[in-house]
């Protein structure tokens, strides 16, 4: 067994202890997993040995979560010192939160809140799941890279300058940063997103999301003062078993805030909700979005050209080099024999998210101005919305978010699924594609 300053550590008990100065603290079974070690009963059996030697030597600590008698393992101030010593951590040293570049932080700010244990156990499971996005790397030769890093390193005071004499302190402390890097086949990098999360309990009630939600607001007024990037999007990140009956309750609280206060920024910021059952899922689609979603409209566009009836244009984009559209719209445009014309726009939902809703409402706007200027526009006598997506969305918006768009006809909206290539109608029952006119 090697000696690391002055002390008798197994490979086992230093992987231990590497991850519990990177997550702050665990209960045992996330330390298993975290290892990535078999979820099974033997393997949190085994871990206890490593455990309780740590503790023996002064480099771990526990406690107890409440109302179980599971214990939550961190380190020890010994053992953060030890830790940072090991790791060659610089005094005073900032550090990015990513990878393996730790800041220097005082004890306090390492060791776990215990009267948010819950809500720290929920922080800890994203990051294992984050990690096993992570492991993915390797197998898909680099062309992507994932990383996050915790509220030490995100949490900001800024001030956001309205006058000459008012100036507003604000303050944002999202949970944790996921950011997501897209490479190319050489290997150089393409594009990078960052998603700020937020772990729910559920606790939460309307009045505090507003006021967390208006943080954000003063935030992003911040960073484009700034001239900074925007997050791709803020991710609710729940326990599946919390929300087993309520999401859909739980999505519309969300929305709802998010329309009093970020509705100016709904084109540019997506709100997301997962359940930690899905979180992977949810990052594998964000690191495909940009590739998969030109090869969905082509092979939607195939189908539509297959009907031997159809008369218009299989695929137009509406773009602002194409129509003067700030924003991006995919539709088909099909004419009847009686020559009008009936407009199927095309947006990309997956799960909870509001991104494709409000690009859709962004677009009807549009559309309403230009069918009193365009004659080619004014013949399409009603717009139906087909929802294209890799995981069944949540329930759309309230029905109101749509109140201004006469011509939108929700109640003959259509569903795609992208994954098994089928269509279904609103009710969710198998169609045949698109209903197109004769």
């Amino acid at each position: 067994m090697p000696v690391i300053l002055n002390k008798q550590i197994s490979n086992r008990e230093l992987s231990i202890l590497r991850f519990l100065y990177r997550v702050r603290g665990a209960t045992n079974l996330q330390i298993v997993r975290g290892l990535g070690l078999k979820n099974t009963v033997t393997s949190e059996k085994n871990m206890f040995k490593p455990l309780n030697k740590l503790i023996k030597e002064n480099l771990l600590d526990y406690q107890f979560v409440k109302p179980s008698d599971r214990k939550f393992f961190f380190l020890s101030e010994e053992g953060f010192e030890f830790m940072k010593r090991y790791l060659d951590v610089k005094p005073f040293h900032k550090g990015s939160g990513y990878g393996d570049d730790f800041g220097d932080f005082p004890y306090k700010l390492q060791k776990p809140p215990a009267i948010q244990a819950k809500h720290y156990l929920l922080q800890v499971d994203s990051i294992i799941e984050i990690e096993a996005v992570k492991k993915l790397e390797l197998l898909l030769s680099g062309h992507f890279k994932v990383d996050w890093r915790d509220n030490r390193y995100i949490s900001t005071r800024f001030d956001l300058k309205i006058t000459d004499k008012k100036v507003i302190h604000g303050e944002l402390k999202p949970d944790m940063e996921l950011t997501i890097s897209l490479y190319n086949e050489e290997g150089v990098l393409k594009d990078t997103y960052y998603y700020l999360i937020e772990v729910d309990t559920g606790t939460e009630r309307k009045v505090k999301l507003l006021n967390k939600l208006e943080s954000y607001k003063l935030y992003f007024e911040y960073l484009q003062t700034e001239n900074r990037n925007l997050p791709k999007g803020i991710l609710f990140v729940g326990d599946k078993k919390e929300h087993q009956f309520g999401l859909d309750s739980r999505w519309a609280s969300l929305t709802e805030v998010f329309g009093e206060t970020l509705a100016s920024y709904g084109m540019k910021v997506n709100l997301y909700y997962e359940t930690m059952d899905n979180l992977q899922n949810m990052i594998k689609r964000e690191i495909s979005f940009s590739s998969e979603t030109p090869k969905v409209l082509q092979e939607i566009s195939k189908h539509v050209l297959s009907n031997p009836s159809f008369s218009g244009n299989s695929m137009f984009y509406f773009t602002k080099k194409t129509a003067g559209y700030d924003g991006f719209m995919p539709s088909t445009i099909a004419e009847a024999s009686n020559g009008s014309r009936i407009m199927y726009c095309y947006v990309r939902v997956d799960g909870y998210e509001t991104l494709g809703w409000y690009e859709l409402r962004n677009f009807l706007k549009f559309f309403e101005t230009e069918r009193t200027l365009n004659e080619r526009y004014g013949r399409i006598k009603k717009i139906i919305p087909v929802v294209y997506y890799f995981n069944k969305p949540g329930p759309m918006l309230h029905p109101d978010f749509f109140k201004h768009s006469p011509h939108l006809q929700l109640n003959e909206m259509i569903y795609f699924d992208c994954s098994n290539k089928c269509w279904y109608t609103t009710n969710m029952e198998k169609a045949n594609g698109l209903p197109l006119p004769r």
